[in-house]
């Protein structure tokens, strides 16, 4: 792979990432359609490492803020106010990430079957999109329910779903917690810091095939290291305009062409 292609799959998996398009069910499609016989499944490590930079520096404060108030709301025996709305977050981010394993882990096998069968791909997109569409229909709304253990499982759930290709991560987790009442801006981060330990175990399962490649080119794989993290910077700041904006119903009807699209060619193929 050269430093050209690099960087276009660089872009390409930072805007998919977290644009609410589904980084996998693109992958996957692009794969289908230019695929040249070359294993690639090294280099897309690299990418979601590239990713889950991103995403670290982007939330960095609230990280640092959370790891403080849970430090001091246990040092503390409990009895530190001021810090127990970040211990409260630890917990839900680790409810969330706990259901988001129970779902995917034991359905491995199926979830990368499924990359490869272009009519799941197209169905998984249908869905993203009836998500983001039913979660723009709260757009004007008030919404005030606070975020709660049940809650955050109920996120964590739809994550575990999103381990398919084709459903978006970050648009099925936002469209949970706004369809679940729960204010935009928190809806919105709460999907960002889960997909942390989400992104990095998913990195893990697969950071092996890197050891397996045998040689790498170290200038292209920087490149798209690079280029993933600037992108997933960048297209992290667009969701957080997009859900607060109440513009939610572009991605829908992108997603729902998509999948529509892809059902209706591997129907007549």
């Amino acid at each position: 792979m050269n430093i050209a292609e690099a960087v276009f799959y660089g872009i390409f998996q930072g805007i998919t990432e977290f644009l609410p398009i589904s980084s996998s069910g693109h992958l996957a499609v692009l794969g289908f359609f230019l695929s040249s016989g070359e294993n690639n499944i090294p280099f897309f490590v690299v990418l979601h490492v590239g990713t889950f930079f991103s995403i670290m520096a982007y939330f960095r404060r609230d990280i640092v803020q959370i790891i403080v108030d849970t430090e001091r709301w246990i040092l503390s025996g409990g009895s530190d106010t001021s810090s127990r709305q970040g211990a409260g977050m630890l917990m839900y981010i680790l409810a969330a990430t706990f259901l988001t394993g129970i779902i995917a882990f034991p359905v491995k096998d199926f979830i990368e079957n499924s990359f490869s069968s272009m009519r799941i791909i197209s169905w998984n997109f249908i869905v993203t999109g009836i998500l983001l569409g039913l979660a723009y229909l709260k757009t004007g709304k008030d919404l005030s329910t606070p975020l709660n253990l049940w809650r955050s499982a109920v996120i964590g759930i739809v994550q575990g779903i999103a381990a398919l290709p084709g459903i978006s991560r970050s648009g099925s987790t936002v469209s949970a917690g706004i369809l679940l009442n729960i204010d935009r801006e928190k809806a919105a981060k709460f999907s960002f810091l889960i997909g942390i330990p989400a992104i990095a175990g998913a990195t893990l399962l697969e950071a092996g095939e890197i050891l397996n490649a045998g040689s790498i080119h170290i200038v292209s794989y920087g490149a798209g290291l690079l280029t993933a993290f600037l992108s997933g910077m960048l297209s992290i700041h667009i969701l957080f305009k997009a859900v607060m904006l109440g513009r939610l119903h572009y991605f829908s009807i992108y997603c729902l062409s998509i999948g529509i699209l892809l059902f209706f060619f591997m129907a007549v193929r």
